[in-house]
């Protein structure tokens, strides 16, 4: 027996959704009477057991970090098995195999927040390097550079050229990173994700297909913290 969560809107047709939680939700026009959903529903009950085990397989291989040592965690699209190193500096460093965390050995229980700040700080180097590359290619100006702590957009911008990056994007490889800062440069001059928006993020980026789909098979990663 599969629990559905319905939700009337004000669209026109009937839509099965399946979040990062793997609740399903079954989205509804206002008018459209109980026998119509139950009469969807049992049509696409083996799409929806389908697609719960593909989800649950993506969802298992990208488990939350807990921050323990030993622990292997994915960064900059490889991974690294995780060392804390009592220190007076604060850093974060990486290596073949290990990603070090240099921190005093009082701090250990805000491990987090500490790697969530090391983070933040790698990834603006990473972001604004290939901002100022991608937005002369583009000749398009930018206003400022944000890393957020978005858990649902990998990027976003603003009217003004504001540019805002999830950190999250610490996890992902240096392809994909490369996708979302043109796919934000573009929107700069194109609002749209029409025809004329690919184009120009493709001639920028040509393998952007590949970073779609990357995002597409993993996009439980963007919550494993």
């Amino acid at each position: 027996m599969i629990k559905i969560k319905k939700i009337l809107s004000k669209r026109k047709t009937i839509c099965l959704q399946i979040n990062s939680d793997l609740e399903i939700l079954l989205k509804v026009p206002y008018n459209i009477s109980e026998k119509e959903c139950n009469n969807f529903i049992e049509k696409n009950r083996e799409w929806i057991y389908k697609k719960l085990e593909v989800l649950k397989e993506k969802k298992k291989k990208w488990k939350k970090i807990d921050f323990k040592e030993g622990e292997k965690i994915p960064y900059l699209g490889n991974f690294y098995v995780f060392k804390f190193i009592s220190d007076s500096k604060k850093s974060i460093y990486l290596n073949k195999e290990l990603l070090t965390i240099y921190i005093n050995s009082k701090l250990y229980p805000k491990i987090k927040y500490y790697f969530i700040k090391f983070s933040k700080m790698k990834l603006k180097e990473i972001v604004e390097n290939y901002v100022l590359e991608y937005s002369k290619k583009f000749s398009v100006k930018f206003n400022s550079i944000k890393i957020t702590s978005s858990k649902t957009r990998w990027g976003s911008c603003t009217s003004n050229g504001n540019l805002n990056f999830s950190f999250r994007l610490i996890f992902v490889p240096d392809f994909v990173i490369r996708y979302i800062v043109v796919h934000e440069l573009v929107h700069l001059k194109i609002k749209n994700h029409k025809r004329k928006f690919w184009d120009e993020v493709g001639k920028l980026f040509p393998q952007y297909k590949d970073s779609k789909k990357w995002l597409k098979e993993n996009s439980f990663i963007i919550e494993i913290i």
